[in-house]
C-alpha cells in the first residue's frame, strides 16, 4: 500500500522498508514472493499521526502570547 499510495522508485521503497525493519519498526510476512510490511508497534502510528496533526497546524497556534503582540 506505502508503494502504490506515493508511488517512488521501487529502490527507495526497498531502502526504507529495509531500514524500518533493522529498526524494528515493521515486521514482514512473506507469501511467496510477495512481503507485506505491518507496523510493528502501533503505538508508533499513534505517535507519527500526532506529530503529522502537529506540524500541519497553522504556525501561528504554536506561538505564544508575547510573539503574537498580545497584551
Amino acid at each position: 500500500m506505502l508503494f502504490t499510495t506515493s508511488n517512488p522508485a521501487q529502490p527507495l521503497v526497498s531502502q526504507h522498508l529495509r531500514t524500518l525493519r533493522q529498526a524494528g519498526l515493521v515486521s514482514p510476512t512473506r507469501s511467496g514472493k510477495e512481503v507485506t510490511y505491518e507496523v510493528a508497534d502501533h503505538h508508533v502510528t499513534h505517535v507519527i499521526t500526532d506529530a503529522l496533526t502537529h506540524v500541519r497546524e497553522p504556525a501561528d497556534a504554536h506561538r505564544t502570547n508575547d510573539e503574537r503582540g498580545a497584551p
